[in-house]
């Protein structure tokens, strides 16, 4: 019965809210043999899996309306669907995402940008263990004896063991050789004098536990030295397995060896905060440059920066929006290198002329930096920066959501900072003032959730600008 159902093509759902997303991983699977079925959202992939079960699926976690933490959560929470597994296909690179994705029940994640290979190797693996799971379910002692003999045929970074309610081990395949270094006797004999006493080992009891008491459990990780006394990480998926009366009789495991790919993690994670740093240095060197042609803003861009990312805290937003908001406040308005410098600092009223000149530096500001490589959406930031929720913005005229929230945050921070400052053609207007202007405008001009955020700084929580670029944004910390 196996051999008939491993010679079927495996079905996948590729779930992912990015159509160019779901056609690159469609094109591959396809090409390697299988039968995909994508979907663009949480809602729609959880209808087709109920109508028809996939034997894997890769999931987006960054999706509007139903992420793919909760997309997870509901499959197994559903006993028709807990057994399907679950790969995560992230651009996040956070440690922290990727364990809860785990906790929740996935089988294992694959960050974006991905390789192909390593793509097709994951997929091949868990669709081949949950098909050979499903197959031991339902088939006879002789056809787990097959089973087990196809399990270690498994790659080196796996092997697969049973215990039973007892907790002792009942089998133990020959690869523990290949991950681990130990023979098969020397682990059974001995495993727990190999676990490290890492603080991620005081689960496993927990672990083990639950499992024998039959509750299905989400993979976890396990530090345990290898024979040659060096550190391995291992991904470890159980589940238990119960008779006809339901009672649990053992429990079955897999685990993965994961070192190589934590540390290729840690190493790229490392990469990128270089990289971030030498992207800080640099905007902030390019923000120097034009605050130096303008004395009367100078420390503005700094200030509507540090603004914009305490409101974009307050609303709750993600740490790396956040950071995007830092990078394209501290340069939003670079665009104002190519006025000059003498209607810059005009006092007075501008002439129609002039002020057109002024509004133009967000469209040129997008055109200086359009072709760095950041992260995040820095150009869209600058240039989306004067626009208004009704349309009346410039230079585009968006409107609502056709405006990026990066931006929407920003123009709240800028109005504010603007009003409460001296400009050579009028005096600080307050920040009551321009706190009063901001409510007027909320829902029609500027952001409604950026505004009651920024209304509750200054008003509850004693946040305040100081010209003074030299000294913090607040005299009190606004947590």
């Amino acid at each position: 019965m196996y051999d008939a159902i491993s010679k079927k093509k495996a079905d996948i759902m590729v779930v992912d809210d990015v159509p160019a997303n779901v056609k690159l991983l469609s094109e591959l699977l396809i090409r390697e043999g299988y039968t995909v079925r994508p979907a663009t959202s949480g809602a729609d992939a959880l209808d087709a899996i109920r109508m028809k079960k996939p034997d894997l699926v890769l999931l987006d976690i960054r999706m509007p309306g139903m992420t793919g933490f909760e997309v997870c959560s509901k499959l197994h929470e559903d006993a028709g669907t807990a057994d399907i597994p679950v790969i995560f296909v992230t651009a996040s690179i956070d440690p922290e995402g990727a364990a809860k994705g785990l906790t929740l029940g996935a089988v294992d994640y694959i960050n974006k940008p991905f390789r192909e290979e390593e793509v097709l190797a994951r997929v091949r693996t868990h669709v081949e263990l949950y098909r050979m799971r499903r197959h031991l379910a339902m088939e006879s002692k002789e056809t787990k004896a097959r089973y087990r003999r196809l399990v270690e045929g498994l790659e080196d970074e796996f092997f697969f063991y049973s215990y039973g309610v007892d907790g002792v081990f009942t089998y133990l395949s020959p690869s523990i050789e290949n991950v681990l270094g130990y023979s098969q006797r020397q682990f059974i004999t001995h495993y727990t004098e190999y676990l490290s006493d890492s603080e991620i080992n005081q689960a496993v009891k927990a672990y083990t536990d639950a499992s024998l008491r039959g509750e299905k459990q989400p993979s976890h990780e396990v530090d345990i030295y290898h024979k040659n006394g060096s550190a391995r990480r291992l991904l470890v998926k159980e589940t238990p397995v119960f008779d006809d009366a339901g009672q649990v009789v053992a429990v079955e495991g897999i685990a993965h060896d994961i070192t190589d790919r934590i540390l290729a993690e840690r190493q790229r994670e490392s990469d990128q905060r270089k990289l971030q740093y030498a992207l800080q240095d640099t905007v902030q060197a390019i923000s120097n440059t034009v605050e130096k042609r303008d004395p009367y803003t100078a420390g503005h861009q700094k200030r509507v920066a540090e603004l914009a990312c305490a409101i974009a805290r307050e609303i709750g937003l993600e740490s790396d929006i956040i950071e995007g908001i830092r990078m394209g406040g501290t340069i939003h308005d670079i665009g104002k290198i190519h006025i000059p410098t003498e209607i810059l600092n005009r006092p007075g009223k501008l002439s129609n002329i002039e002020l057109n000149i002024i509004k133009g530096h967000p469209e040129t500001g997008f055109s200086i930096i359009k072709e760095v490589v950041f992260p995040w959406p820095v150009a869209d930031i600058v240039y989306q920066h004067h626009e208004r929720l009704d349309g009346s913005g410039y230079p585009q005229g968006l409107q609502g959501e056709e405006i990026c929230i990066e931006a929407r945050v920003l123009a709240v921070a800028d109005a504010v900072e603007a009003m409460a400052s001296h400009r050579p053609y009028r005096p600080a207007l307050g920040i009551k003032a321009a706190l009063e202007e901001i409510e007027q405008g909320s829902g029609r001009i500027y952001d409604p959730q950026a505004v009651t955020a920024c209304l509750r700084l200054f008003r509850e929580k004693g946040c305040q600008i100081n010209q003074d670029i030299s000294v913090s944004l607040f005299t009190k910390d606004a947590e």
